[in-house]
C-alpha cells in the first residue's frame, strides 16, 4: 500500500515536472502574432470552380519549386567557378605563364 502511495506520488511530481515547462514557454513568449490568411472561398469538393483553384495552386507550387532549384544549380555553379580558379593545377599555370600578360578572372551571371 505504501509503495503503491509513493509511486503514484513520484508519476504526479513527474507529469507536473514535465507540463510546467512546457507551459512556462508559451506564457513567457508572450502574445503569439497571427499570420494574416487569405480567405479562400471554399468551393464544393471537385466543382469546375474547385478544380481551377487547384491548377492554379498546383502552377505557383511548381513556380516556387523551380526557382529554388534553379537558384541551387547557380550557386553550384558558383561554387565551382571558384573551386576552379582556386586549384592547384590552375595557380602552376598561372605562376608558368608568369607576367607575359594581364590577367582578370571575373565570374558573370550567365544565361542558362
Amino acid at each position: 500500500m505504501l509503495v503503491r502511495a509513493i509511486a503514484l506520488s513520484l508519476a504526479l511530481l513527474v507529469g507536473i515536472g514535465a507540463i510546467i515547462p512546457l507551459a512556462t514557454q508559451t506564457t513567457e513568449a508572450g502574445p503569439h502574432k497571427h499570420r494574416k490568411h487569405r480567405h479562400h472561398k471554399h468551393y464544393k469538393k471537385y466543382s469546375k470552380a474547385w478544380w481551377r483553384q487547384y491548377r492554379a495552386r498546383r502552377a505557383r507550387k511548381h513556380a516556387l519549386q523551380a526557382r529554388k532549384r534553379a537558384l541551387r544549380l547557380e550557386q553550384l555553379r558558383l561554387a565551382q567557378a571558384h573551386a576552379a580558379h582556386d586549384c592547384a593545377g590552375y595557380q602552376e599555370a598561372l605562376k608558368a605563364l608568369g607576367n607575359g600578360a594581364e590577367r582578370d578572372f571575373r565570374i558573370m551571371e550567365g544565361l542558362a
